[in-house]
């Protein structure tokens, strides 16, 4: 907050919520998809104090980041509540059109035209015997994909191999 208001203290600001739970549910997926949690019980890292969560990558403070007051506060003392705009995930997911609309008018920029687009779904790495599988060459497939060699017939099946064991659920 202080970075923004130093570069520009008239900017408009919008935060976006969202559930808690759901979003701590969500990033410890994101976490798990990119094997920075290795944990697979969320009710066990969720259970975890607050203290310990301080000093996680800020994906992993699952807690910690729900505590939206705390948050939003630094910005409300050096913007003020006129230059802030919050919007709720969920709003935006019930009601798409209500909520651009609200966002659009106090950006001050004309009517939103044109579809609604989602991307990024949900998605559940894998568990059991696949999940750890997949844990264990994910890295050092990633590695070979980036450093490795210039053989792209083995990179392609690398790539081929890994969509086909981690692919997203339908």
């Amino acid at each position: 907050a202080g970075r923004l208001h130093a570069h520009n203290p008239d900017m408009k600001i919008v935060l976006v919520m969202r559930e808690p739970v759901s979003r701590a549910y969500s990033s410890f997926n994101h976490a798990r998809s990119h094997l920075l949690e290795m944990n697979e019980d969320f009710k066990a890292v969720f259970a975890r104090p607050i203290a310990e969560e301080e000093n996680l990558l800020p994906i992993r403070r699952y807690k910690l980041l729900g505590y939206y007051g705390a948050l939003i506060s630094p910005f409300v003392q050096l913007f003020g509540t006129e230059q802030i705009h919050l919007v709720a995930f969920e709003n935006l997911v019930e009601d798409y059109d209500g909520t651009l609309k609200e966002l659009t008018d106090f950006l001050g920029l004309p009517p939103h035209e044109g579809e609604k687009l989602w991307s990024n779904p949900s998605y559940v790495p894998p568990s059991g015997f696949t999940g750890k599988a997949v844990r264990l060459v994910k890295g050092p497939a990633r590695k070979l994909l980036r450093f490795g060699s210039n053989d792209a017939r083995a990179k392609e099946r690398i790539k081929s191999l890994m969509k086909l064991v981690y692919k997203r659920p339908d």
